[in-house]
Order: structure tokens, then C-alpha cells, then sequence
């Protein structure tokens, strides 16, 4: 994969979502500079990677441990 299939995938981001739980919504996300959105996703891949978890579903609640599965 690379920065520009990364970029491509990032601005398809739906416009007006929101998490209430940061202050975020995806607007920021999707009018960052390329530079801020291909860092975003390489360093949630290297987190995921690290610590070997990866959220279940949709609508979760995040600060439960029991949402999170092992990467095999």
C-alpha cells in the first residue's frame, strides 16, 4: 500500500461524523493536510501492531477492555 493509495481511501471519509467523546468529527480529519493523513493511518497501523488489539464493532464503548480482541 502506498501514501497515495492511503491518501485516496482517506478523503472518502464520510463528511459530518462525529465523536462526541474526543470533540472530533470526521471534517477534520478529511480536510487535514496529506502529510497529517498519511501519518494518522501509519501510526494507527504501528499502534494496532504493537499492542496487538484491535476494537470489535461499532458503537462501543472503548474504555471496556472486553471490546478488544487479540490480533492473531
Amino acid at each position: 500500500m502506498s501514501p497515495r493509495d492511503i491518501l485516496c481511501a482517506y478523503k472518502l471519509i464520510q463528511a459530518g461524523e462525529s465523536d462526541e467523546s474526543y470533540g472530533l468529527d470526521s471534517d477534520h480529519l478529511r480536510n487535514a493536510c496529506d502529510e497529517f493523513g498519511v501519518r494518522v493511518v501509519v501510526m494507527l497501523l504501528s499502534a494496532l501492531l504493537v499492542h496487538g488489539f484491535a476494537l470489535q464493532g461499532k458503537n462501543v464503548n472503548v474504555s471496556d477492555s472486553s471490546n478488544y480482541t487479540g490480533i492473531h
